[in-house]
């Protein structure tokens, strides 16, 4: 797959507008359906009075006023996030009426800010496809390893110890092969294809 920049985790915020709640929540879809991410907003949230959103997934993308005056909030989110340089996301914004309305154009405003502020805000990450691979390490090699895994911003899971260390580790597979060539008495036993986030400063 491509590099995209998403987020890895939902981001959320809250504000109040006259007497009504505007949550904003950004969700990440990789690995999942928009439907799933809807249904958890919605148990998330229970009796909320619109559950407007936009969702960017590859090719695939859509927008809901969910009830709202049309092209109030569904298309205004939308739009933010084709802006926005991200993919595989689901952008809502939760309204609870407070029982005052408020007029079209602050009410567009209302949902058009909230969005851009959980965007702006959110942590963001690159993903790209790398490499999981199962090392075995000789114990005298161990720490030693273990310090250049942390220094290459490698992941690694928790060893296991038997007549050697078995590994997990999940990274660029160019820098994996950088760090097992410094290690020839490392052996990758097996291997597989993973995604890996990178998380990106703003």
């Amino acid at each position: 797959m491509a590099e995209i920049e998403t987020v890895s985790s939902s981001f959320s915020m809250e504000e109040k507008v006259l007497s009504s709640r505007f949550i904003g929540v950004l969700l990440p879809l990789l690995g999942r359906s928009f439907e799933a991410a809807k249904e958890g907003i919605a148990l998330l949230y229970p009796k909320a009075t619109h559950y407007c959103y936009a969702f960017k997934k590859g090719n695939l993308e859509g927008s809901s006023d969910d009830g709202e005056p049309s092209h109030s909030a569904g298309l205004p989110l939308l739009a933010i996030l084709r802006g926005s340089g991200l993919d595989e996301v689901a952008l809502f914004v939760v309204r609870y009426f407070g029982g005052t309305k408020l007029g079209l154009p602050r009410l567009t405003h209302a949902y058009r800010e909230m969005g851009k502020a959980v965007v702006m805000k959110a942590p963001r990450s690159i993903v790209k496809e790398g490499l999981e691979v199962l090392l075995e390490i000789p114990y005298p090699d161990f720490d030693r390893a273990m310090d250049r895994i942390r220094r290459l911003g490698i992941e690694a899971g928790k060893p296991s110890f038997s007549s050697s260390v078995a590994l997990w580790v999940k990274g660029d597979d160019k820098i994996i092969g950088s760090f097992l060539s410094l290690f020839p008495s490392i052996e990758a036993k097996e291997e597989k294809k993973a995604l890996i986030y990178l998380e990106k400063k703003q």
